[in-house]
C-alpha cells in the first residue's frame, strides 16, 4: 500500500472513532483538549520532532517550550473562568507547593540554575493542567474520554508512520 493511501486510510480511522466516540460519550468540555494534546504529545515525539520532518534535533526546542507553556496559560485560564479558588487551592496543599518551593529554591545552587527552573516550571505547569480534569462535572469519565480519545489517534498513527 502507498504511504500516502495509508496516511489518509488513517486519518479516516481516527476521525470516524472519534466521531464515534463523541456520539457514544458525550464526556466533557472543549477544555479537555487542552490535557488531551498535552498527553498526545508526550506520549509521542515532541511537536518539534514532527514539524521538522521527523528529524531530531535535541531535547530543548522552543517550539516545545512555547506549546507547552500555552497549554499551561490556557489551563490557568480554564481554572479562572471556572471559578477556581486559586487561594484555597494553595491552602489545602501546603505540601505540594513546598515541594515545588523547594525545586526553585534548589535551582539557585544548580550547575544550570535556567534549565532548571524551566524544568520546575514545566513540572508544576501539570497542577493547573490536572485541574482542567478535576473541574469537570465528572473527573472520572472525563479523564477516561481524553485517555480513549488520545489512543484512537496515537495507536493508529504509530502503526502507520512505524513502517516505511
Amino acid at each position: 500500500m502507498p504511504p500516502q493511501l495509508a496516511l489518509l486510510a488513517g486519518y479516516c480511522l481516527v476521525f470516524w472513532l472519534l466521531r464515534e466516540d463523541m456520539k457514544m460519550r458525550k464526556a466533557g468540555s472543549w477544555a479537555l483538549l487542552i490535557p488531551g494534546l498535552l498527553i498526545a504529545i508526550q506520549g509521542s515525539h515532541p511537536l518539534s520532532y514532527w514539524l521538522s520532518g521527523g528529524s531530531e534535533e535535541g531535547a530543548e526546542n522552543p517550539i516545545d517550550t512555547i506549546i507547552t507553556a500555552g497549554l499551561i496559560v490556557a489551563a490557568v485560564f480554564v481554572g479562572r473562568k471556572r471559578g477556581l479558588d486559586w487561594g484555597g487551592l494553595v491552602g489545602r496543599n501546603k505540601a505540594l507547593f513546598l515541594i515545588y518551593f523547594y525545586f526553585a529554591l534548589s535551582a539557585i545552587w544548580s550547575d544550570l540554575p535556567l534549565m532548571s527552573l524551566k524544568r520546575i516550571f514545566k513540572d508544576f505547569g501539570l497542577v493547573p493542567i490536572a485541574l482542567v480534569f478535576l473541574t469537570e462535572r465528572d473527573p472520572i469519565e472525563a479523564i477516561r474520554a481524553v485517555f480513549v480519545r488520545v489512543s484512537y489517534i496515537l495507536f493508529p498513527f504509530s502503526i502507520i508512520t512505524t513502517f516505511p
